[in-house]
């Protein structure tokens, strides 16, 4: 990537250097794209899955239906529960994923930043050469002491 360009023309080695690598970064943009819809919608037909065993359980039938987890513990520790036996880990595993997602999303979002950030100040001193800093960290961050 061309970190600092001059008003003298940009050779075509460092074109085609700053194309693969936009390139090799819309790549991974895509991917990861991909990847974030298949949890989103994957948690979307987990619902649907879960949801259809209750709807079927209630079709046709007169019922007075308490929703909710029942977990009774008697002295030989016996636990029991009354929706559906894969709800909570279910549950536990999609905070998980999203958890992880939000992170890696976070760690995508401050590297792009901290990888163009020198560039986008070089074009904005262009622009304008007596633009002050506005004292973010190199990643976007704010300042510990402006908390």
């Amino acid at each position: 990537m061309i970190q600092k360009r001059s008003k003298a023309k940009v050779s075509y080695d460092e074109l085609l250097a700053e194309n693969r690598h936009l390139k090799r970064t819309s790549n991974a943009l895509g991917a990861w794209q991909v990847a974030r819809d298949l949890v989103k919608y994957g948690a979307f037909v987990c619902i649907a899955w879960i949801g259809k065993d209750w709807v079927i359980a209630l079709a046709g039938k007169e019922t007075t239906a308490n929703i909710g987890v029942d977990a009774s513990v008697d002295a030989g520790l016996d636990v029991t529960v009354g929706v559906d036996q894969y709800l909570i880990p279910v549950l536990v595993a999609l905070v998980l994923v999203f958890f992880l997602w939000a992170n890696a999303e976070r760690k995508l979002r401050q590297s792009t930043v901290l990888r163009l950030q020198s560039r986008i100040q070089s074009l904005e001193k262009l622009v304008d050469p007596g633009r002050t800093t506005s004292g973010l960290l190199p990643n976007g961050e704010t300042r510990r002491e402006d908390d």
